[in-house]
């Protein structure tokens, strides 16, 4: 508990662009999770004539949307054309969530380096003259990549893990 409250410390300053990784993070599955309802309503509605009631999942403007077209192919073609420019925001959303992640992890990265080096800087001379410096540098070069890549690949995939099986659901 202890070294998730150092982290969330370290993380303090870059809060608001965590918040945005997070929810980035949690949106991306809920409009991966549409991908399916473009096709069933195209299926069930469209071909089969069918009623929205109790059926699509969709959002209520995206089948206002829809069935203003009478005709199948016109309707087909909407369909499409929605479901691509979706997968089109949706891109821009990975990117930008990418992005985010990256900035914050190198952020805390560069803090702790300068903290350390600051650190190692006023340690005292028979400190400095007794201790290995190549294994000095390994220990805290390999401990903040540790702690980075948790902030970019694991601490994120647990919350993308966590969200794509709650809108799977």
């Amino acid at each position: 508990m202890k070294g998730i409250r150092n982290l969330m410390k370290w993380a303090k300053p870059y809060i608001g662009l965590m918040l945005i990784v997070i929810v980035l993070t949690i949106v991306n599955p809920l409009t991966y999770s549409y991908i399916p309802q473009f096709i069933k309503y195209v299926i069930d509605v469209v071909l089969v004539d069918g009623t929205v009631e109790g059926v699509i999942t969709l959002p209520s403007f995206f089948i206002d949307l829809f069935s203003k077209f009478s005709n199948k192919v016109t309707c087909i073609t909407v369909v499409g054309i929605t479901l691509v420019i979706c997968q089109l925001i949706r891109g821009i959303m990975m990117f930008l969530n990418g992005y985010y992640k990256g900035k914050v992890s190198e952020s805390i990265a560069y803090d702790m380096r300068v903290k350390m080096y600051s650190h190692i800087q006023n340690l005292s001379y028979t400190y400095q003259n007794n201790v290995n410096t190549g294994d000095l540098i390994q220990r805290c070069t390999s401990d903040i990549d540790t702690i980075k890549s948790f902030l970019t690949s694991q601490l994120p995939e647990i919350l993308y893990i966590i969200s794509s099986f709650t809108f799977g659901a």
